[in-house]
């Protein structure tokens, strides 16, 4: 096969062979193969290439999804799977940014607590959250381990300050209900109502 033509583009060079073949390549592996035009290779150099090419546009792929928001390891593998990359090369693309650390479910597990703390979610709000990002359950029970009572009743005390107004001259079994809806305990709920009424009489909540 010759190379007839080879076009620097935006996203890397545009090669033309002499069989009409295309192929978009970046200008490392352009380098790296040695290719030139008018320089003849093989079958097997091409395919060799072809691969390399279609891992490089894989992997860049993969790169913009994260760029774009932090995610887990399966929802950029969900990605590029309806991208139509088969699941040898989505495996081969998980592992190099696995290693590169430009993938880490840990931290995306935090992120993601933290974000929704800061949106007063119950833990088992949380936690249902981290399995739908199917999230290894070691890595969801280490991330919620640290500070899981004191988060969950800040969070909760959050959401009594922000509603109980709606409800102290009507049912308050009502609040206790749309709580428990948002995933916390009765136990828990109602405690938390009866501090939050307590502070009121005393007025250090006024």
């Amino acid at each position: 096969m010759l190379l007839e033509k080879a076009v620097e583009q935006r996203r890397g060079v545009l090669l033309r062979f002499d069989n009409g073949v295309t192929l978009r390549v970046t200008k490392e592996l352009f380098l790296s193969a040695d290719l030139a035009v008018g320089k003849s290779i093989t079958d097997s150099d091409f395919e060799r290439i072809n691969e390399a090419a279609l891992f490089e546009h894989a992997f860049a792929y993969g790169l913009r999804v994260l760029t774009r928001a932090a995610r887990s390891e399966f929802q950029v593998r969900r990605r590029l799977t309806a991208k139509g990359y088969d699941e040898a090369l989505v495996d081969a693309v998980i592992s190099r940014l696995l290693e590169m650390q430009f993938l880490d479910d840990i931290h995306y597990a935090k992120l993601l607590v933290d974000h929704y703390r800061g949106k007063m979610r119950s833990t088992k709000e949380i936690i249902f959250r981290l399995r739908l990002a199917h999230i290894d359950s070691d890595i969801i029970d280490d991330v919620m381990s640290t500070s899981r009572s004191a988060a969950e009743r800040e969070a909760l005390d959050a959401m009594i300050r922000k509603h109980y107004r709606f409800y102290e001259h009507g049912d308050l079994e009502k609040l206790q209900r749309m709580l428990a809806r948002k995933g916390f305990s009765l136990s828990l709920i109602k405690t938390a109502i009866a501090d939050y009424r307590a502070s009121l009489a005393s007025g250090e909540n006024a």
